[in-house]
């Protein structure tokens, strides 16, 4: 029900709502553009009589899924860099249900637990509501890993495999900031 719009529209009507076409969308695009010309995307001249690309963390130039993202978006348009920004915010979809799966699993649920627990948290008001903010879900999809990698830590007899545990949570942890969320 939640995503009926988008199953049963028009590929034409499918260019996004609210931040999507407004926002990232173009930013999107001006970076694919950018990369696939060889150049490292420092500015913007097209927003408020230009502005810097680097130091907006919305343009997810630090992102390193949304740079494989546009480096496979070969030959990019607009409607191209649109399309693909969508498949990878659906994979954050995935990834952020199967890492709540296997966190469930962590604490000892069922199969049935865990996977409503996946289903609820990836299709909970708090993602619907946010699906035109892909610098939010980028962020938020890697917190079930990061506390998946916590509790592993914790459990962790061993003291160098909670070292190295934690630096992959660490790693995990930066790779949220870099998604566009920093709060």
């Amino acid at each position: 029900i939640t995503f009926r719009y988008v199953v049963f529209s028009d590929i034409d009507d499918l260019g996004g709502m609210y931040d999507v076409y407004r926002y990232f969308s173009p930013i999107t695009f001006l970076v694919d553009y950018f990369l696939h010309s060889g150049e490292f995307p420092l500015w913007n001249p097209f927003t408020y009589c230009g502005m810097p690309i680097t130091g907006n963390p919305q343009s997810f130039l630090f992102y390193v899924p949304h740079v494989v993202r546009g480096l496979l978006t070969f030959d990019p348009t607009p409607e191209r860099s649109n399309i693909s920004l969508a498949i990878l915010w659906g994979l954050h979809l995935i990834f952020m249900a199967f890492c709540t799966y296997l966190l469930g699993r962590s604490h000892k649920l069922s199969f049935t637990g865990s996977l409503t627990a996946a289903v609820a948290f990836a299709f909970s008001a708090l993602i619907v509501r946010r699906m035109g903010e892909y610098h939010f879900i980028t962020s938020l999809a890697w917190l079930p890993l990061l506390l998946l990698l916590i509790k592993k830590a914790i459990d962790a007899e061993d003291f160098f495999t909670k070292i190295g545990i934690a630096v992959c949570a660490g790693l995990t942890f930066g790779m949220s900031i870099t998604g566009g969320y920093l709060q």
